[in-house]
């Protein structure tokens, strides 16, 4: 399982499907701000780990203020 927070939203995904993170309305878990694409990046359970995997967002991913894709 994986647990996401954002807005005071926070979700649930469990593994077996990728989980989509972005601004668009029918994204997994929305991140409504200018910066975050539509489908910005899938989180996928992969060998008993999460990875995030960037979707061709303009603005990669960062961690804090660290971009690391």
């Amino acid at each position: 399982m994986i647990t996401l927070s954002c807005d005071g939203v926070r979700r649930t995904f469990p593994p077996g499907r990728d989980v989509i993170v972005g601004r668009d309305v029918r994204a997994d878990m929305r991140i409504p701000h200018p910066a975050i694409s539509r489908a910005h990046m899938i989180l996928r359970y992969r060998d008993g780990c999460w990875m995030a995997v960037d979707n061709g967002s303009r603005n990669g991913i960062f961690v804090g203020t660290q971009r690391v894709l």
